[in-house]
């Protein structure tokens, strides 16, 4: 989520907020605003992507998707499968799909912390969104 610096005046006073994206939207409807600058800090630029197996990620497809063939519920089914796994890139795979459709966010925005080879991942994941 990007954060931006907030420059506006209120009440004949200038005052500076920091806000995030949801945010940023009711002050420009509300305030007088001066500037705004998106906020880059310096460790974003170092963070590495979080790399997945295609093999992985594969099975962990193919288990959500027989588990929604069953008729489970989506957040049951990735409740699940959190519970069920012990590899931390995994969980935290799963657990920001399930953050991503909990709060109706874009997945793919989401998605972007992680190295994924999208061809193998949008052909058999249809489920997501990510298709062709």
């Amino acid at each position: 989520m990007k954060k931006y610096r907030v420059k506006y005046q209120e009440n004949g006073k200038i005052k500076v907020d920091i806000v995030d994206d949801d945010k940023l939207l009711f002050i420009k409807k509300s305030k007088n605003i001066l500037e705004i600058k998106e906020i880059n800090k310096i460790f974003n630029i170092f963070k590495k992507e979080i790399r997945i197996d295609n093999k992985k990620l594969a099975q962990l497809f193919y288990e959500l998707n027989l588990m929604l063939k069953s008729n489970i519920n989506i957040s049951d089914a990735l409740e699940i499968l959190i519970k069920n796994r012990k590899d931390k890139k995994i969980v935290e795979f799963l657990k920001t799909i399930n953050y991503a459709f909990s709060n109706s966010k874009p997945i793919k925005d989401k998605l972007k912390r992680f190295k994924i080879d999208h061809l193998t991942f949008s052909n058999r994941h249809p489920i997501l969104g990510l298709i062709k």
